[in-house]
């Protein structure tokens, strides 16, 4: 029911686990990164999907730096985005 009700929304929905994985995403949200549609299922790590989005040239201005450091900007914004701003990426 859960899958259903997340297929159906317009908007691209994409939901990880607490190890930042795939659990679910929608065909908007495949639309929406066509791009990454190839690896938008459940399993795919956070760090793949946006490694891959650098090598397709989806983040020109981190292709050529430390996109090692660039992730775990991420990461720690996601840890705690009022401490950590992601405006400086």
């Amino acid at each position: 029911m859960f899958e259903d009700a997340i297929a159906t929304i317009s908007e691209g929905f994409v939901l990880f686990d607490p190890d930042d994985r795939i659990v679910v995403c929608n065909a908007r949200y495949k639309e929406f990164f066509r791009e990454l549609a190839d690896l938008a299922r459940p399993g795919t790590s956070l760090d793949e999907l946006l490694r891959a989005a650098v090598a397709r040239g989806m983040f020109p201005a981190v292709a050529h730096g430390d996109v090692d450091a660039w992730l775990e900007q991420i990461h720690a914004h996601r840890r705690d985005p009022e401490r950590f701003s992601l405006s400086a990426l």
